[in-house]
């Protein structure tokens, strides 16, 4: 019986199209097409490197990227903006030697409250950035001038944490902090640097074969060596500049050998303390500043993150716009693909960071408070005026949270204490 029951099931599940003898009327709803606005519709809800991976599924897929309908599909996706009401919006103003610190709220980003930064007297007056952004309400925030002054906080709790200084053993090193990111993993902060002797006189010489990279663990409260066996591109410029950014799990920066090489994305993963793939950058992205004759592409681009993926922004000279590129996989060059075209406009001097829901932050001029927002999915631009004498640096989102520093530090000096 149950042999027989089978032969009846089996060619209904090999052919789901076939229709059923009992049931005619099946034949007007049962069908193998799927209409062209359902496959943008379910395509445009994912992250655009998904996208990528399907385009070779379907023949009509395979130039989906460079299709302007399904392109604003993809912008326009509620499934992209998952930012929670409470996201707030923090600037860095350069106002004095000492940066000030705000918070701001509500559609309209009014401003709340500054942030009260008590350091150690080692932070006092000097010029301090934001590395990367903030990740559960804690900044990393470094000073420009001398990078081997860290520190990790968060403004909600007041706890900090000051990096300890880790050199090359009889070397006077050089830190160059290179990202700021969270391991979820191992649920540990952590901290890229990279510890170059170059031109530094090591035990009398001028040796630098002792540059090399580490990380800094919170957790663990110590710095590790990163055992690399190819050169790994490093910053030219300070990261607040918009070189670096940080993704699920993975801290990504601009990044050169040398001053005439290459450009590349360099991506580092934080759970594995392992370099990725390193993608380089289509050279026609490489600008030249004729009047100086030297290479300021970097100068020219800002890393941020759009729709879950990691993203370009390129000024143009001339005429004077920004594109903005998303990138489809790592280690693709190919996988970069132009979102939109941004023309100039008067309130636009350059682009500072990615804000939510399709929100791109443009710096306007100098010390006058003023920021313009313009929307990715309408186009529309709205200028924020922070107030005249405030020289907007940085822009980062940040929600609050009571995040702890040390209680996972205090839980792992315990269990190495009775491993011991």
């Amino acid at each position: 019986m149950e042999d027989k029951k089978s032969d009846k099931i089996l060619p209904a599940m090999q052919n789901p199209t076939t229709p059923s003898m009992e049931n005619p009327a099946s034949e007007n709803r049962v069908t193998n097409h799927i209409p062209r606005d359902l496959h943008f519709s379910v395509l445009s809800n994912l992250p655009f490197k998904s996208v990528n991976r399907f385009s070779s599924v379907h023949r009509s897929w395979y130039h989906l990227h460079e299709n302007p309908a399904f392109l604003n599909m993809f912008l326009a996706s509620e499934s992209h903006y998952n930012d929670h009401p409470d996201v707030k919006l923090l600037f860095n103003t350069n106002m004095t030697l000492s940066p000030r610190l705000y918070l701001c709220s509500g559609e309209h980003f009014k401003i709340e409250s500054e942030l009260e930064m008590e350091f150690p007297s080692s932070f006092l007056n000097k010029n301090l950035s934001i590395l990367g952004s903030a990740i559960h309400g804690v900044i990393c925030l470094y000073e420009v001038s001398n990078q081997n002054n860290v520190i990790v906080w968060n403004p909600v709790n007041g706890q900090k944490h000051v990096l300890p200084t880790n050199h090359a053993e009889n070397c006077i090193s050089n830190v160059l902090v290179h990202g700021f990111g969270y391991d979820h993993v191992h649920q540990d902060f952590k901290v890229i640097q990279y510890v170059v002797n170059n031109g530094v006189k090591c035990l009398g010489s001028r040796d630098q074969s002792n540059s090399f990279w580490q990380v800094y663990s919170l957790v663990n409260n110590k710095h590790t060596k990163i055992e690399v066996a190819f050169s790994v591109p490093f910053l030219h410029y300070k990261p607040y500049d918009g070189m670096e950014v940080y993704l699920d799990n993975v801290c990504y920066w601009l990044g050169r050998i040398s001053e005439d090489d290459q450009l590349y994305l360099v991506s580092f993963n934080l759970a594995k303390n392992k370099f990725l793939t390193n993608t380089p950058l289509d050279n026609k992205w490489v600008r030249y500043y004729d009047e100086y004759d030297f290479d300021v592409t970097e100068l020219f681009l800002k890393l941020v993150v759009i729709h879950g993926s990691v993203a370009m922004i390129i000024q143009h000279t001339d005429p004077f716009s920004f594109s903005i590129y998303i990138l489809g996989e790592i280690g693709m060059k190919e996988t970069w693909t132009k979102l939109v075209n941004v023309s100039p406009l008067p309130s636009m001097k350059d682009s500072i960071a990615a804000g939510k829901k399709g929100v791109i932050f443009f710096k306007a001029y100098e010390k006058d408070g003023k920021v313009a927002c313009y929307d990715l999915t309408t186009g529309a631009v709205e200028e924020l005026n922070f107030g005249a004498g405030k020289n907007i640096r940085q822009i980062v989102l940040y929600k609050e949270s009571d995040r702890s520093l040390s209680e996972k530090r205090k839980n792992t000096c315990l269990l190495e204490g009775i491993n011991s």
